[in-house]
């Protein structure tokens, strides 16, 4: 069985929580290939913090931090621009339905997504559509009662295919946490991006 996973998000910036994500993803889901989605807007989110073409970049520095560590992602990770090439906002049902015909012979799909954005799911377009064709995982980013959000979803998608919890340390550092401390002074977070990351906000800093 070939088995995908699309991991998506805004990225702004790519860190090592999202590394150590999918490092996680690898251990206890194992994937055949897994796309990072970034999108040019969340549906549910105001505000953008990079331009297209900068997330693509940074993007790419990151998938390569990440190969350079570890050779067998060379063949397994994929960055998928599909989102910043729609008009926003994109909905991830769509991404869905692009990417399985893309790949046809990809037997089973899943969703990975941060525990932040459970109980936001019933906004999401079509997401009783969705979960009957995805199996939902959920990377831990604070504690939350396992029974109350496995009701939720049967409530919003009773015929959901399965919801996985992913058993990760819960990270200290988001990309938030890094904007909202003057990510442009990098010195107190350089050591939560990649080096080519921090490479290129680095310069960016400087260029400003």
């Amino acid at each position: 069985m070939k088995r995908a996973i699309i991991y998506g998000g805004s990225f702004e910036p790519p860190h090592k929580g999202h590394a150590h994500v999918i490092q996680i993803l690898k251990e206890q889901i194992p994937f055949d290939i897994l796309f990072i989605v970034p999108n040019s807007r969340s549906p549910l989110k105001e505000h953008i913090h990079y331009t297209k073409s900068e997330k693509l970049q940074l993007l790419t520095l990151f998938i390569n931090d990440l190969i350079h560590e570890n050779a067998d992602y060379h063949t397994k990770i994929k960055l998928e621009s599909y989102e910043l090439e729609q008009q926003a906002p994109n909905y991830t049902i769509d991404t869905f339905h692009y990417l399985k015909k893309k790949y046809p012979l990809i037997d089973a799909w899943h969703l990975a997504i941060g525990s932040d954005h459970l109980f936001s799911l019933d906004k999401w377009k079509n997401i009783d559509l969705l979960l009957r064709s995805i199996h939902l995982v959920c990377i831990q980013r604070h504690v939350y009662n396992h029974q109350e959000t496995a009701a939720y979803i049967n409530t919003i998608a009773p015929e959901a295919l399965s919801f996985i919890q992913l058993q990760n340390d819960i990270s200290p550092v988001t990309a938030t946490t890094i904007r909202n401390e003057n990510y442009l002074d990098l010195k107190s977070h350089h050591h939560w991006l990649t080096p080519s990351v921090n490479t290129y906000l680095s310069d960016k800093r400087e260029s400003l």
